[in-house]
């Protein structure tokens, strides 16, 4: 009789190999962009971190029970973008996003979602307005507001633990609100930008996001388990479309909405080049290089979306024009 062949179940590629793929533009079914030019830090980056790769389920796509954020992603965070930062672009894109408001020392600023601050805190230094910023995870707001006080803003630029999108806002008391990159993984979002807006001063008050977005209504990214098992808040984006007939509906006059994902596209990559030529990977510990590989497979997915037209990347500008 003869005998069986054992038939071996195909193993999913390592982290090392899913994120090269990625940064040299191969493997099509995983992580596929174009090679960027400074691909060697990189390279030496992955050979760092990771000369002995564990396996999937030891590193990536695993939802612990413990917090979304600790103190050694918060470090790998800030090596990326920045001191006080945890998305790219740093106080000169937060400049340029800002523009269209017009703040000054008069006015009262509403930051959802505002990680650790930095955005508040540019904010602040560029334009003397007021900012409030809220951030539903305790850690980053712990350590944001640390920053604040110890920049002396700890008035002007305080950061505050609160979920905006589980709470109530106070009406009619903001001349701002803005978010960046926060709304997409929040539920029931026309609730959400309805308590927004009835936060902004009536007439004069102005909303400003920037967020990933579906392409279309009802657009269904491929493989979105494979995107949702790497992020470490369930992704639930709704489509620009979406956003706008909500914002109309509650006589918000839409004046931009930009398609800024190249941009963040190439931010993203930038930053990681970057990082790859500073890091020091002699002296890293276990938890460190645990957050770093998390970061590279969050950071990958976000940008491989991005390049495949799969997510885009909008800021959208609007008044409030009724009361």
């Amino acid at each position: 009789m003869a005998r069986q062949s054992a038939r071996r179940k195909p193993t999913r590629p390592g982290l090392r190999q899913r994120f090269l793929a990625w940064w040299r533009g191969r493997n099509r079914p995983v992580l596929a962009l174009p090679a960027p030019t400074p691909a060697l830090p990189i390279l030496d980056l992955i050979n760092r971190v990771d000369p002995d790769p564990p396996s999937d389920d030891q590193v990536i796509g695993k939802k612990g029970k413990g917090p979304l954020w600790t103190v050694d992603r918060i470090t790998v965070a800030e090596h990326l973008w920045g001191e006080g930062f945890i998305q790219p672009g740093g106080p000169e894109l937060v400049d340029e996003l800002i523009r269209p408001l017009s703040l000054d020392n008069s006015m009262q600023v509403l930051d959802i979602g505002a990680g650790l601050g930095g955005v508040a805190r540019a904010i602040t230094k560029q334009t003397d307005a007021w900012v409030t910023a809220f951030e539903p995870d305790p850690l980053l707001a712990e350590r944001g507001n640390e920053y604040s006080t110890k920049a002396g803003l700890g008035r002007k630029a305080p950061v505050q633990r609160f979920d905006a999108g589980e709470s109530k806002l106070k009406p009619n008391i903001y001349d701002a609100v803005i978010s960046r990159e926060a709304l997409f993984t929040m539920p029931d979002k026309p609730q959400l930008i309805r308590n927004l807006a009835g936060a902004l001063k009536p007439q004069t008050g102005q909303m400003l996001f920037t967020d990933y977005m579906l392409p279309s209504r009802g657009y269904v990214i491929p493989d979105l388990r494979t995107w949702a098992a790497v992020e470490p808040v369930m992704p639930d984006p709704w489509s620009l479309d979406e956003a706008l007939a909500t914002m109309e509906a509650l006589r918000l006059d839409v004046r931009i909405r930009d398609d800024i994902s190249e941009l963040v596209h190439r931010m993203i990559r930038r930053g990681w080049a970057d990082f790859a030529k500073r890091l020091e990977g002699g002296n890293m510990t276990r938890g460190f290089r645990r957050a770093l590989l998390k970061e590279i497979e969050m950071w990958a997915a976000r940008a491989t979306l991005i390049e495949r037209g799969h997510l885009k990347v909008y800021r959208v500008y609007a008044r409030r024009v009724g009361r």
